[in-house]
């Protein structure tokens, strides 16, 4: 957004905003791959009288709802509603985008912390070197069309010189745009600012070199952060797993298999913000990844079959989401149930069943259910197999009635096949009978 909507937030982060020196962690560097190509558009005057290059990722990767709700926008409010508000501004603004945003945009994105460094435009020089010692000495137009704005950027320049952290101004992708309009017109690769041109500015003031923002990427661009080695050796590995080796979807690691992502289309994904979720038969963590993307608090995904629970992790590290972590549990365990229970010892908010319960191998599947049911305080989302013959709504309807339970139907989640089922708990009969 060009010089709008200043920040006063204090944000989460272990890294100082506009700092010289910069740590990197796990993060890809310029010029390794992807985020070398990603560049800051000459949108606004302080995008013309700035250069932002990305230089490397920092800490951890978040969901975007978690990394902004508490994001504090100008004249716009706090949260994803503000910075809803603002992306439509400049949608508008910049784009000439006048419609609605779609829906269900930000669990299809994510938010990492980037290291950039900052010029001045028109010469290339760094703010070091340059030295302005005013805001007209960085732009003279900038100065000029925005006299109300330079008193903050002083203010904020005195106190960056002061120690002060101020917080990460934010940008998106272009992708992301796209996604928000449901059109491609913008460069997917193209980083345009949404909030934090006033501290942008007060960090060239204050002759940074460097200065870390807040950048929201969509699902798929996450593989340009990381090492391609990596990504690579991933692959190999799922192509070794006994079962389902390109069973998931995995778009954060760039990886396409059988499964859509349908399914969380048809799911109200935004319940899940601030919640603790249990993935029953996780596989290799397509619906965990996708719970902690929705905003979800803690995500613990549970599989029993050691390679791809190995996979899982390794999948799991590889994107860098501190709240998510897999348990290796088999469900034929005799004690499955107190593993579980070690792990995770309160009950949780929601869980997840996909295509486990008829799964031939699953000698427990009753009790298994019995435990999520009894594990989980507010609801399941449970999705049925691929056999038309058998997975129909009348076998799904008496089999929830056997557990107490009344299941709303979302919709198939694989064309005509893998019936998908919200399970209210609130609703439960607390008088069950058994399947037979």
């Amino acid at each position: 957004m060009p010089f709008g909507a200043a920040n006063r937030i204090t944000m989460e982060s272990s890294v100082p905003l506009f700092s010289r020196k910069t740590k990197q962690v796990d993060g890809k560097r310029a010029g390794e791959g992807g985020l070398g190509d990603y560049q800051q558009p000459p949108a606004g005057l302080v995008e013309k009288a700035i250069a932002l290059e990305p230089l490397r990722t920092l800490g951890e990767v978040r969901s975007t709802y978690q990394a902004l709700k508490s994001y504090d926008v100008r004249d716009f409010g706090q949260g994803l509603e503000a910075v809803e508000a603002v992306l439509q501004h400049v949608l508008r603004n910049k784009l000439g985008f006048k419609n609605a945003l779609r829906s269900g945009l930000w669990p299809r994105t994510v938010t990492l912390t980037v290291d950039c460094a900052i010029r001045h435009a028109a010469s290339g020089r760094s703010f070091d070197d340059l030295a302005p010692d005013s805001v007209a000495a960085i732009d003279g137009e900038l100065a000029e069309r925005e006299p109300e704005r330079v008193a903050d950027i002083e203010r904020y320049a005195r106190a960056l010189a002061d120690g002060e952290i101020l917080g990460d101004p934010v940008y998106v992708t272009g992708e992301v745009l796209n996604l928000a309009m449901g059109k491609s017109k913008a460069s997917p690769r193209a980083m345009y600012m949404l909030d934090g041109a006033r501290r942008v500015t007060a960090a060239a003031r204050a002759h940074r070199t460097h200065l870390s923002v807040k950048l929201i990427v969509a699902e798929g661009q996450l593989p340009d952060f990381v090492e391609a080695e990596r990504v690579d050796a991933l692959r190999r590995d799922l192509e070794g797993l006994v079962w389902f080796e390109n069973y998931q979807s995995l778009p954060l690691v760039g990886l396409h298999g059988e499964r859509t992502l349908e399914r969380f289309d048809l799911m109200d994904m935004d319940r899940l913000q601030d919640q603790v979720v249990l993935d029953f038969g996780c596989n290799v963590g397509g619906a965990s990844l996708k719970a902690v993307q929705a905003g979800a608090a803690r995500v613990v995904g549970i599989e029993g079959m050691t390679d791809t629970h190995a996979l899982a992790g390794q999948i799991a590290e590889l994107v860098g989401f501190p709240n998510l972590s897999y348990l290796n549990v088999n469900f034929n365990d005799a004690d499955f149930d107190e593993q579980i229970d070690a792990a995770v010892p309160h009950k949780v908010d929601y869980a997840f069943f996909f295509s486990v319960y008829r799964t031939k191998e699953l000698t427990q599947r009753e009790r298994l259910f019995r435990y999520i049911i009894d594990k989980t305080t507010k609801g399941i989302f449970f999705e049925g197999h691929a056999d038309a013959q058998i997975d129909t709504p009348a076998y799904h309807a008496w089999l929830f009635d056997c557990f107490g339970l009344k299941g709303r139907f979302l919709g198939n989640s694989e064309g005509a096949l893998r019936p998908l089922y919200y399970l209210d708990l609130s609703a439960r009969d607390e008088t069950p009978s058994t399947p037979a």
